[in-house]
């Protein structure tokens, strides 16, 4: 292969075999491993970074969101004594920086980044990498929806001010009322965005829709929300929320803990512009379950890579996540893997002309995956990410 100074593909060759055009024009370097595109994150949460090792493990999704609940609003202490609101800032603004730099280092070149504030507006302006900033909306009173949407819209004037891409979207089918997610659907159709959605995490989503009983609706009403009005759908929550959404909006579901091949089957039907997003760790960390990721290669959707916050994993690798496929997923080939992580994610980002593949005229990051099993071409616990381009 060779590339520019700037890291922009020129070439790629079949052997080993330099052609003398490339000869002389720069250092030609060799190595032992298998060369991928850089890695696409699709699903993170950069703001929580600085809540790191401060909620527990394994408390299930009920737990982990009440935890949440209770220790953010207990800010870190501010640095070196001084104002207290300065002090808050700077410790998650300091962990924002560390979390990007993090991610740079395993080879990360693109990020899907949720934000409820605009505290990481910055870091993400002046980063190397691309962002797409989902602001995220929650919302089950539909009484608060146009309150809650316009803080969405404030938010994101915001964010008009930097070079990165940002659009409006939806937490996740629990947290937001029909009529604030038909704004949100409308917002995304007349701006021609994309949305980013938290989909089946717990088995509880489903009992939800299904019949208005469990730890959600328990949750909705800690939190003080009336649900007298609220009528049960009847259906699995994918099929509900996708009912919802016009079919030509691209949509990414993430998690997917429960989801069976019926829940994939159908929101295929419903909307072809469907991406699956998986966050192996993050779904150890919270609930100490994963995906059936056979069933989602079996069914040959467009699946893609996320590591969630710091909040709910000890680190943002996309390598270690596809490690955890790898092991409870053998089946899969590493090739399919490094689709989800690179060509499928830059697909749904909207940014496959420069990343996610290596092709000629691209500047897509070149990584270097060292200590596979070369002779099965798998990933092994010995594997390591270096960044070459």
């Amino acid at each position: 292969m060779a590339v520019d100074s700037n890291g922009i593909i020129l070439q790629i060759f079949q052997d080993r075999t330099v052609p003398e055009l490339v000869e002389g024009s720069g250092e030609i370097e060799e190595y032992k491993g298998i060369i991928c595109p850089g890695f696409i994150n699709t699903h993170c949460h950069l703001e929580l970074s600085w809540l790191k090792g401060k909620i527990p493990m394994n408390t299930g999704l009920d737990g982990f969101l009440r935890e949440f609940m209770l220790t953010a609003p207990t800010q870190p202490p501010p640095k070196g004594g001084g104002d207290s609101r300065r002090g808050i800032q700077d410790e998650v603004t300091d962990a924002i920086k560390r979390a990007i730099l993090e991610m740079k280092t395993n080879g990360i070149v693109a990020c899907g980044d949720i934000s409820n504030k605009s505290i990481s507006f910055e870091q993400k302006d002046k980063s190397e990498l691309f962002f797409h900033t989902f602001i995220e909306l929650y919302g089950f009173d539909p009484l608060r929806a146009q309150k809650v949407f316009q803080q969405g819209k404030d938010l994101l004037d915001q964010h008009h001010g930097i070079r990165k891409k940002a659009s409006i979207t939806a937490h996740a089918p629990y947290s937001v009322s029909t009529k604030l997610l038909k704004m949100i659907a409308d917002e995304a159709l007349q701006q021609h965005s994309i949305l980013s959605i938290h989909n089946q995490e717990s088995e509880d989503e489903n009992i939800f829709f299904e019949k208005g009983e469990g730890k959600i609706r328990d949750r909705l009403e800690w939190y003080g929300i009336d649900l007298k009005d609220w009528k049960v759908p009847g259906m699995r929550s994918v099929e509900w929320l996708l009912s919802q959404l016009p079919s030509s909006i691209k949509t990414l579901l993430v998690h997917n803990t429960v989801s069976k091949k019926e829940d994939i089957q159908r929101a295929g039907e419903i909307n072809p512009n469907l991406y699956w997003c998986f966050c192996p760790k993050a779904n150890i960390y919270i609930e100490n379950k994963l995906p059936d990721f056979n069933l989602f290669y079996g069914e040959d959707v467009r699946c893609t890579i996320g590591t969630d916050s710091l909040a709910s994993n000890d680190g943002l690798s996309i390598l270690e996540e596809l490690k955890i496929i790898t092991k409870t997923s053998p089946e899969i080939p590493l090739e399919i893997l490094l689709n989800w992580a690179c060509k499928n994610g830059a697909e749904f980002l909207g940014i496959g002309k420069q990343y996610g593949t290596l092709e000629p005229g691209k500047k897509p990051g070149i990584l270097l995956l060292d200590g596979c099993d070369f002779q099965n071409l798998r990933l092994t616990e010995e594997t390591k990410v270096r960044v070459l381009v």
